[in-house]
């Protein structure tokens, strides 16, 4: 989460927690693996909550704020990078360095080459526009570029090489990385307002995941998807409990079990109601792995969205 996430769902729940009793919120912290006292000089429940949770990693404020009933932050839009153009920003940016060097160093002479310097230039600065980044070349030309060489600074071969290494690799550090993020397909919404909200909350989360508390917080997105699904398409009348147990609010597998056992009775449905079974087994697996990692995590992601898909399927959300 960024910093206002932080700060906001933070202020949330202690909004929400003050209202409990001294020993509630000291037992809840507890429980949560957050710091205590008992000796908190204030009176004021609400500025001692915030100092208590104020360090907790993201993962632990997340399931509190599940815990008390509060909505996890928005996540802000952010478009999928088309991997296409990042690799065609790092070919034209090392053919233009290539060339760069090549002038300075006994190379070419600038009236043959520098044409093909600005419209590549042009075409770089296009391509950057469109991943959101900036050209670090300050030279419109290749003459501008002669007159930064030649003006004693970069005297050696040795020097000229330094410097357009230096000017471009942060740059090209940044391509490299986005060349190599995990981006995830959107997928088609299912009318389920907060189902599509969190489904494109795990597609974010997944594309800027770097550690394990990262890809916890997936598989915890993951579990709250399945239960706003198993909410939005449970009823009560309809869907007769296959075990004889009423599902509470939170019991997706139940809720889920009896709406699929309801929509698909008979024999011919059964290969469907086990692989539905199988899709919620495998998230749930996944959305409990302590030692996550990006595998683990994008395999949660497809399993969640798959049973989506599935359950879409059967309550008509994708006929035609």
């Amino acid at each position: 989460m960024t910093p206002s996430e932080r700060i906001k769902l933070i202020s949330d729940i202690a909004d929400k927690f003050s209202v409990e009793e001294w020993s509630l919120i000291d037992l809840t912290l507890r429980q949560f693996g957050l710091p205590w006292t008992d000796q908190w000089s204030g009176s004021d429940k609400h500025g001692y909550i915030m100092e208590m949770t104020e360090n907790a990693d993201d993962v632990v404020l997340l399931n509190l704020a599940k815990h008390l009933n509060i909505d996890p932050p928005t996540m802000p839009d952010k478009k999928p990078v088309a991997t296409a153009k990042v690799k065609d920003a790092i070919k034209e940016i090392e053919l233009q360095k290539a060339l760069m060097i090549s002038v300075s160093t006994g190379g070419p002479r600038i009236q043959q080459v520098n044409n093909e310097y600005k419209e590549r230039r042009l075409n770089i600065t296009t391509i950057l526009e469109e991943l959101g980044l900036e050209d670090p070349n300050p030279f419109g030309d290749l003459w501008n570029w002669y007159g930064r060489w030649s003006d004693g600074s970069l005297p050696t071969y040795q020097s000229r090489r330094i410097y357009l290494t230096e000017l471009y690799q942060p740059l090209l550090d940044i391509l490299m990385r986005l060349n190599q993020q995990k981006v995830v397909e959107p997928v088609e919404p299912t009318g389920w307002e907060r189902v599509d909200r969190n489904i494109e909350k795990i597609i974010q989360l997944l594309e800027t995941a770097t550690n394990e508390e990262d890809f916890q917080a997936v598989g915890l997105i993951c579990r709250e998807s399945i239960i706003s699904l198993a909410q939005a398409v449970y009823c009560p009348e309809s869907h007769q409990s296959v075990d004889g147990v009423a599902p509470s609010e939170t019991d997706a597998k139940r809720m889920l079990e009896n709406f699929i056992a309801s929509e698909l009775t008979g024999s011919p449905n059964e290969e469907i109601r086990k692989y539905a079974k199988n899709a919620y087994q495998l998230s749930v697996v996944l959305q409990h792995r302590r030692n996550a990692n990006f595998r683990q995590a994008a395999l949660c992601v497809e399993a969640t969205r798959s049973l989506i898909n599935i359950v879409a399927i059967i309550s008509g959300r994708r006929d035609p």
